[in-house]
């Protein structure tokens, strides 16, 4: 299956052989291929061509995909590990900040040395939405054990830009993973300060 027969039957279920060749894809949409011309299929590919940016920390050619009033929801309880006062981030800025965190909980985030998957199991896409359910495997930084989690994503697009982003996930999972002890969340804190402050972990 390629993208090209995904966004012609848009409502898909996606076997594993099948996750494997879309997640190949990605790279070849952010390098000129052409997208399908009805209004599903191309919600689809600029949606996955921006989430191939944000995979491989292209963030600055995914900011300039987003709206100027561009919002990404995280879920409510991670408020805790952010100076925010609620859990949206506003701006095309917000996904450096997003990507402060995953830099911080997973090794090697967005190198070629890092060791994760992301299989995806189901996506939809219409005129202005888009809705992905994925299995994420991440390395971490302090322990053998990957992080594993299952990921709902909505996005809604605007004028060819992406608009809002909605993240639903397991955090009570993720934080038992994570950050169940005072002393891994200190080092994941440790680690987003170092981050934001240059250093190139």
């Amino acid at each position: 299956m390629s993208i090209k027969q995904l966004c012609d039957f848009p409502q898909t279920e996606i076997s594993e052989e099948d996750s494997q060749k879309l997640i190949d894809e990605l790279s070849q949409l952010s390098e000129g291929a052409s997208a399908p011309e009805d209004s599903s299929g191309q919600t689809m590919a600029l949606v996955m061509e921006f989430l191939s940016y944000y995979t491989n920390e292209g963030v600055t050619k995914g900011m300039a995909m987003v709206t100027d009033d561009f919002e990404f929801h995280l879920p409510p309880s991670v408020v805790h590990l952010y100076d925010f006062p609620d859990n949206v981030f506003r701006g095309p800025e917000a996904l450096q900040d997003v990507m402060v965190l995953d830099r911080a909980l997973y090794k090697n985030h967005g190198r070629p040395e890092q060791r994760h998957s992301h299989e995806m199991h189901f996506m939809i896409a219409t005129e202005d939405t888009f809705v992905m359910e994925m299995s994420v495997s991440n390395e971490l930084w302090d322990q053998e054990e990957f992080y594993q989690n299952e990921y709902c994503m909505t996005v809604r697009v605007r004028d060819g830009k992406i608009a809002k982003m909605k993240m639903h996930a397991d955090t009570f999972s993720a934080e038992r993973q994570c950050i169940n002890t005072p002393e891994r969340k200190a080092a994941v804190l440790d680690r987003m300060a170092r981050i934001r402050a240059g250093e190139d972990l």
